[in-house]
């Protein structure tokens, strides 16, 4: 039980530090969520939410090589992960064309179910939206 008890404190004790650094974003205080996340991500190496502040920090400031890095990095430990493959969607229509990006999410979707699916979707229909209207254009 005593374990019990500590794992319990942990988890709360995570759970208090993720919200602080979504505190952070919700405040676009995107270089003290990067450091806060970064430092976090070092003890809890696979949380998803810690994954996804880490890269929203880096897009929102345009660190965009960095942010490449760490999705290759995340990519590697979490292949069907869609916050990583977002990310990286966003990286590949910022700086190589919706085209290149539409091609990319065509060979890399996530398995139904997987946690964020939704927001990969979402994704892809705005890429299918932005293709349509550059093509009419």
């Amino acid at each position: 039980a005593p374990l019990l008890g500590r794992a319990a404190a942990e988890v709360a004790a995570m759970a208090q530090r993720v919200g602080e650094v979504e505190a952070m974003v919700r405040r676009s205080s995107w270089d003290e969520a990067l450091e806060h996340a970064t430092w976090l991500a070092r003890e809890y190496p696979h949380h998803r939410q810690l994954r996804a502040l880490r890269l929203a920090a880096l897009l929102a400031l345009q660190r965009s090589g960095e942010a490449h890095q760490l999705c290759e990095e995340l990519a590697e430990a979490h292949p069907d992960a869609a916050d990583v493959l977002c990310a990286r969607l966003e990286l590949l229509l910022r700086h190589e064309g919706v085209e290149t990006a539409l091609a990319h999410a065509a060979l890399n979707r996530p398995p139904p179910g997987a946690a964020d699916r939704e927001q990969f979707d979402e994704l892809l229909v705005y890429l299918q939206t932005v293709d349509k209207t550059l093509s009419r254009a």
